[in-house]
């Protein structure tokens, strides 16, 4: 997925920080994308971990590990995102967080220049306390 996106003539990303704390709550990842009917594959990287790739649709409260341990690190997220035949050719990436002192929420959009082309999403995420 990297690779695509890297190729893909249509894409966007988005860097940001995410605040933990010391605690052993868990942080959660979900990722809501596009409209009914667009169909999406999501890869995950987090440092120091295996990557998770493949991911069909929804991502909804996926376990990134405790507060503590997150930590320093890094999260990588692509996702491609495939438009629909028929209107609306706007396709979007809802990313959220959670477990940590606050909730965090991103949204991108994308509008296609043809019916059924593919956008993919980088969204990159550094922890910190």
């Amino acid at each position: 997925m990297r690779t695509l996106f890297n190729e893909s003539k249509s894409k966007t990303s988005h860097y940001d920080e995410y605040r933990v704390n010391n605690s052993a709550d868990d942080v959660f990842l979900s990722i809501y994308p596009g409209a009914t009917g667009q169909s999406a594959v999501s890869d995950i990287f987090l440092e120091a971990d295996p990557p998770k790739k493949g991911i069909a649709g929804t991502i909804e409260d996926h376990k990134l590990g405790s507060n503590k341990s997150l930590n320093g690190r890094e999260l990588e997220v692509y996702t491609a995102i495939t438009d629909r035949e028929g209107p609306p050719d706007l396709v979007s990436f809802d990313f959220r967080l959670k477990g940590g002192p606050d909730a965090y929420k991103y949204k991108m959009e994308r509008t296609v220049t043809s019916q059924g082309d593919t956008v993919v999403f980088k969204i990159t995420i550094f922890f910190f306390k």
